[in-house]
């Protein structure tokens, strides 16, 4: 658990430091409530893939990281294609969340075994 906790304010600073730095090259309300939305859809993916890889860690790790990997693919396919009907412009809302997905992946790795 604690590992966990540690992880979502890892994931939290990361996911609103880089929304703000996006917040900088996208400008208006839509632009920003897409990036709102990209970050709340990668936080609580994000803990549900750390969660799952988490408990697999001891018995098969890598297909544990994998399924969590998969997790953000198949989310940022589906958010893809519910983008343009919620009314959120589709630049922000993909850029933004695949870069949260990368970067938290990228820092995941280093907390999995915490």
């Amino acid at each position: 658990m604690k590992a966990w906790l540690g992880y979502a304010g890892v994931v939290a600073a990361t996911v609103v430091s880089f929304g703000w730095i996006f917040t900088v090259f996208f400008r208006g309300e839509a632009a920003r409530r897409a990036i709102v939305a990209s970050a709340l859809v990668a936080v609580v993916v994000q803990l549900g893939g750390f969660a799952i890889a988490r408990r697999m860690r001891r018995t098969s790790g890598i297909a544990g990281w994998a399924l969590g990997a998969l997790l953000c693919v198949g989310s940022l396919v589906l958010f893809g294609f519910m983008v343009t009907p919620l009314g959120l412009p589709m630049e922000p809302a993909l850029l933004s969340l695949a870069t949260f997905y990368f970067v938290t992946e990228t820092i995941e790795p280093l907390l999995l075994n915490a």
